[in-house]
């Protein structure tokens, strides 16, 4: 019995599941880079301005954003920054560069570069998701600047809602 309750209250736990925080995900793409800006919600970005603009200048200097580096941004990576690439259908592990933060209104903006060099002349796709559903990320074919072509794709998963861009 007590099996049962304990099973029944994951099943309600795992079916209540639902996103905390919501990013609005910016994109520039081009045959050796893409650049990812994540526009986070009015809540998010209420939490994250206090937390790491320590001076409350409405700007970020570099120990503020190493500050954020560090406890936010770094742990991200055992979730792929939210950004799942594969290449040849190979998952790759990569390292984002230039990591710069900034306010825009009352919004938290973070943008991050990936490098698509070594990448070039292979077919690549890159999906834009949370599988633990903390965090929702929304993707719109408006924001999305390429110089290349590209299709993308929602991606519907029992538990998370994502976006797959296909590049060639």
């Amino acid at each position: 019995m007590v099996r049962f309750f304990l099973l029944l209250l994951c099943l309600i736990s795992i079916g209540n599941a639902h996103p905390h925080t919501f990013i609005d995900v910016y994109l520039e793409i081009s045959k050796n880079e893409l650049k990812i800006k994540w526009f986070f919600d009015e809540m998010t970005s209420g939490a994250l301005i206090e937390d790491f603009d320590l001076n409350h200048n409405k700007s970020f200097d570099d120990k503020e954003t190493a500050l954020f580096k560090n406890e936010v941004f770094n742990p991200l990576q055992k979730f792929s920054f939210f950004t799942n690439l594969k290449v040849a259908k190979k998952k790759i592990i990569f390292s984002p560069k230039n990591l710069q933060l900034s306010q825009v209104g009352n919004t938290f903006v973070i943008e991050f570069c990936v490098d698509l060099k070594p990448y070039e002349h292979q077919k690549k796709s890159i999906g834009f998701w949370d599988d633990s559903f903390l965090c929702a990320l929304s993707l719109e074919a408006a924001h999305i600047h390429s110089t290349l072509h590209y299709t993308l794709k929602v991606v519907d998963n029992a538990y998370y809602y994502g976006y797959l861009l296909e590049l060639p």
